[in-house]
């Protein structure tokens, strides 16, 4: 299980760890979701720059074909 905090506020407190089973949740600053890549901002750029990489990869196979 993965946990994924957005918080806008200026003054930022620290989170404690979620447990449960005694186990603890990992916290992460970025997480895809359907198919898109979210940050802890709630911004796209991850998500843009992976499928920049991507395309960017197919679009040298086909200029070599």
């Amino acid at each position: 299980m993965k946990e994924m905090c957005t918080d806008f506020r200026c003054n930022r407190t620290i989170i404690s760890p979620i447990v449960i089973n005694d186990e603890p949740v990992e916290q992460v600053d970025s997480f895809k979701y359907l198919g898109v890549v979210l940050d802890k901002k709630l911004s796209f750029t991850e998500h843009v720059t992976a499928r920049q990489k991507k395309y960017q990869q197919r679009l040298h196979i086909l200029r070599k074909l």
